[in-house]
């Protein structure tokens, strides 16, 4: 770069999410986001740093070997994902609604259809950070009885409920 010309940096690999307040304001983009959490996470920041402010470019992570030890969405979750992303000309408030919806819709499937521990867990780690402890409670203990014989789910469905804020 040339001298007195900032350089633009790109976050890849694993972003946590309570790093987020303190690298947001560096990034040009980010290019690992693996879940729902982080993508609305993400979003509250940078509405928080600037209302009216350019969208953050992301790159949306798949885990397409569908494996429980990989981070990413799966290919339906994707779409989603790339929705939430592309939204980049929709209001706070319009990206919000559709991030609730998103959770909303891996909710009803998971009550109408079951699903793994993971997306559980994902769902668990969504409602708390829409601050829906409440209902992240109450999916917890629906989860942990769904899982009462995996104590390998289990343990993954607590560490979500940690994350969310709901168990310690």
């Amino acid at each position: 770069a040339e001298m007195g010309r900032a350089v633009p940096w790109h976050m890849i690999g694993h972003f946590q999410r309570k790093k987020i307040a303190r690298a947001l304001p560096s990034i040009k983009m980010v290019h690992s986001v693996h879940s729902v959490e982080l993508l609305s996470a993400l979003d509250h920041r940078l509405i928080e740093i600037d209302p009216e402010g350019p969208p953050l470019p992301v790159l949306i992570q798949v885990n397409v070997a569908v494996e429980a030890s990989k981070q990413g969405f799966d290919l339906a979750e994707a779409r989603d994902a790339a929705d939430i992303a592309a939204a980049a000309e929709m209001s706070a408030e319009e990206r919000q609604t559709m991030i609730r919806n998103m959770v909303e819709g891996l909710s009803g499937r998971l009550a109408s259809e079951g699903g793994s521990a993971s997306e559980w867990a994902r769902l668990i780690i969504a409602l708390g950070v829409l601050g829906e402890g409440d209902r992240a409670r109450a999916i917890w203990s629906e989860a942990q009885g769904i899982f009462a014989d995996r104590p390998d789910d289990l343990a993954s469905l607590r560490a979500a409920a940690v994350q969310a804020g709901i168990a310690e």
